[in-house]
């Protein structure tokens, strides 16, 4: 396993007091895997996702569980521990493209600079490194395309962009937090085939942030899914067309805002089930 999670959790002081946002989360990802999370809005999946990458902000803590990722405890790793593993070990994609971008630098030297702060190549070798990696998410004529800025780019094309920029350092692992969010519903087809090819050309592990089971159902090998009412298991095509829990029913009980993602060990509301997403 090149990732796994042991009843993760994770709490943000407030002025009111504490707020468990992720609780009591455990999930496994393999090399050359899809596993997709699937869960309500506020149920802590992108909490999830920097708390891998350590990425959270002051007032967040991870208050148990444990981190592991290609076989080494992170759980307790400073922010200066973290920096050669981010890019190399992890990589994430965020739902707004522009908010990774720099609205005025190149898209080549963007990928460049990055490879050139991580490895000990030429600017020549990194170039060639950024045309090859444009060219391997599909971006039409890369050598041209490098000296182009972010707002000549389609959000589609822009978001390939990022996981060009995601993959220079070919990490083990790829957070991918509602990649297709802000796309329309054929770039979204388009972007989930690119993840599953992507996967079969680098080996990468993927976790898939979605809200869309329907892209899950195309995209992923294993569903974890959090339900706040009890279990739900099968194929995730399988979900989508016949639920047996109502979104929202029994969450956010003793008055917590979150924690709603996490497996079922005591009560109703901590369950994570894996099933496969394909199949019958």
């Amino acid at each position: 396993m090149v990732l796994e999670l042991r009843e993760l959790s994770v709490s943000f002081d407030i002025p009111e007091g504490e707020v468990e946002a992720v609780r009591g989360v455990s999930l496994s990802l393999a090399g050359g895997e899809i596993l997709a999370v699937v869960g309500e809005s506020g149920c802590g999946k992108t909490v999830m996702c920097q708390s891998v990458m350590k990425l959270l902000p002051k007032t967040a803590k991870i208050r148990g569980g444990r981190i592991i990722a290609c076989g080494e405890d992170i759980t307790d790793y400073t922010d200066r521990q973290m920096r050669p593993l981010r890019g190399s070990v992890f990589s994430m994609i965020f739902q707004d493209p522009m908010t990774t971008l720099n609205p005025t630098l190149p898209i080549g030297k963007r990928i460049t600079e990055a490879i050139l702060r991580h490895k000990k190549v030429s600017r020549d070798e990194a170039e060639n490194r950024a045309e090859e990696l444009l060219d391997l998410v599909g971006i039409d004529d890369p050598p041209r395309r490098m000296g182009l800025q972010p707002h000549y780019f389609s959000g589609g094309m822009r978001q390939r962009c990022i996981l060009a920029i995601a993959l220079a350092m070919n990490p083990k692992i790829l957070l991918a937090d509602e990649p297709t969010t802000s796309l329309d519903v054929t770039v979204q087809a388009h972007m989930l085939d690119l993840l599953r090819d992507v996967r079969r050309k680098t080996g990468v592990g993927i976790l898939l942030i979605s809200h869309d089971l329907g892209a899950v159902a195309r995209a992923a090998d294993r569903v974890a899914v959090k339900t706040s009412a009890g279990n739900t298991g099968g194929p995730a095509s399988a979900r989508g067309r016949r639920p047996k829990h109502r979104p929202g029913a029994g969450g956010h009980r003793r008055g917590r805002a979150g924690g709603l993602l996490g497996r079922l060990h005591t009560s109703a509301d901590r369950d994570v089930v894996s099933a496969s997403a394909k199949g019958t």
